[in-house]
């Protein structure tokens, strides 16, 4: 009998834990858009906050459902330090000749709307009404950067930071000049196909030239997986929440990257920071993860 009552126990605190998470999540979904057959998100807020600042976007690789990564535990840390909303993406192509070319994340002709159409319908349904109008930064997996890089190219002035991880097809090669004051990582892997690196550094050397904040980093012995990108992201965003006082530029840069050569430096006065392929550096903090990420 007593078993039996602390079994009843068990059950009881699990749905009382399942019931007080689902009232901090919210779902919505759109189907049969014009680049996508199912558009769909989960949002998750902090019990602890009272004002949400902005929303971390995660969005998977090509066609998976991720909706149940805000279940992992170090974005909901992160969430919570940097007092932000949590969302995961699932996106869905409508079948085409080419599967491999995923057209949801050419984000202009539909998925990017959706995703903000879903969002004001789950700031109709929560008590943060701030969700409306909240800046995001997007974490992402190969179609996952993608989708980012195309979102912050569209609508520059949602995005507070992004990542571009080891994807392969992209629809804008240079970025307007809005989205060069966005700080964005691109990270390939050390094995991962050469065409996915190659476009991936091509992009970013094209609108580095003109002086992107942007930060290149090739994941030592990676291929095409997730590997140690989340945490270089974690980073990363921390230390632009820290920087970001409205104003972000290459002058105030103390550390620059050499790609090439595997170095940070120091910014000197007067230096062309283009003469060769150099990473935006956020801190040196950061600075130092970089060169851990890379491999001396």
């Amino acid at each position: 009998m007593k078993a039996l009552n602390f079994c009843l126990l068990q059950v009881l605190i699990c749905c009382v834990s399942i019931n007080s998470f689902s009232q901090n999540v919210y779902n919505d979904s759109i189907e049969n858009g014009t680049n996508f057959s199912k558009a769909a998100f989960r949002v998750w807020i902090p019990d602890t906050t009272k004002q949400i600042k902005g929303i971390l976007v995660l969005v998977p690789g090509s066609g998976y459902d991720g909706r149940n990564d805000i279940s992992n535990k170090d974005w909901q840390a992160l969430s919570k330090e940097l007092n932000f909303a949590l969302m995961a993406c699932f996106f869905k192509d409508n079948p085409h000749e080419h599967p491999e070319i995923e057209e949801y994340v050419n984000v202009r002709n539909g998925s990017g709307k959706a995703m903000l159409q879903s969002i004001k319908r789950i700031t109709g349904s929560s008590r943060h009404k701030e969700l409306d109008t909240i800046p995001f930064m997007m974490f992402g997996m190969s179609a996952g950067g993608q989708f980012n890089y195309e979102f912050a190219c569209w609508v520059p002035q949602r995005v507070l930071a992004f990542v571009v991880n080891k994807g392969g097809i992209y629809y804008t090669a240079l970025a307007p000049p809005a989205s060069w004051n966005i700080p964005g990582l691109f990270i390939t892997g050390e094995k991962d196909s050469p065409y996915r690196t190659n476009i991936v550094k091509g992009i970013f050397s094209i609108n580095r030239r003109f002086g992107a904040l942007w930060t290149y980093a090739q994941e030592y012995g990676a291929e095409h997986v997730i590997g140690k990108s989340a945490f270089l992201a974690q980073a990363f965003f921390r230390e632009v929440i820290k920087r970001n006082n409205g104003q972000l530029n290459n002058s105030d840069t103390s550390y620059i990257g050499l790609v090439d050569k595997k170095q940070l430096i120091i910014n000197e006065t007067g230096r062309n920071m283009f003469s060769d392929l150099t990473s935006w550096i956020v801190s040196k903090q950061f600075g130092d993860y970089w060169i851990d990420f890379i491999g001396k």
